[in-house]
């Protein structure tokens, strides 16, 4: 009896040796086949989400360019945007209308400044999100937020949002 490579054909069959010897035949496969469903869920898997901070707020942005969670002025505060968790929950998109997926993401080296490449029809479009720190305009006090040194740099709670078109 000599063995054969297996062939598309043959999916879903049972393979035995033929009666004759000289091969084999593909044969139908006794009992029920089982098919199960793909569930493609509405999320993005939690590694895809990109995290931005002051040191005091943070964010997370999905690929498609929406801020699905961030809660204002404190981690612990009600959220503005929570998406991540129900999609009626509120999202702010920042990208080109019509272009869901973006031809790339990065950090710029050494921040938490997430540039996102856009590409469309018409040019291209690079998207940067930032959280601002601003310097500590109090010298003689400490934050009552967190603990800093008096020189060093305060919180502003603001998610900056710049877009430059590139080509087009």
């Amino acid at each position: 009896m000599t063995a054969r490579k297996a062939q598309e054909s043959d999916l879903g069959h049972a393979i035995r040796p033929s009666a004759n010897g000289d091969g084999q035949e593909p044969v139908l496969e006794i009992g029920p086949q089982i098919f199960e469903p793909r569930v493609t869920s509405p999320f993005p898997p939690i590694a895809e989400y990109a995290f931005l901070s002051d040191c005091e707020v943070n964010c997370l942005i999905a690929p498609t360019g929406r801020v699905e969670w961030m809660c204002l002025p404190r981690p612990d505060s009600p959220s503005v945007f929570a998406a991540m968790l129900d999609r009626a929950a509120g999202s702010f998109r920042f990208g080109p209308t019509g272009v869901q997926v973006p031809a790339g993401r990065r950090y710029l080296p050494g921040t938490l400044v997430l540039e996102t490449t856009w590409r469309t029809r018409n040019g291209w479009l690079i998207v940067r999100d930032a959280m601002c720190i601003g310097p500590w305009y109090h010298s003689q006090r400490r934050s009552g937020t967190y603990r800093r040194p008096p020189t060093d740099y305060e919180a502003e709670h603001i998610l900056l949002r710049t877009a430059r078109c590139v080509v087009g």
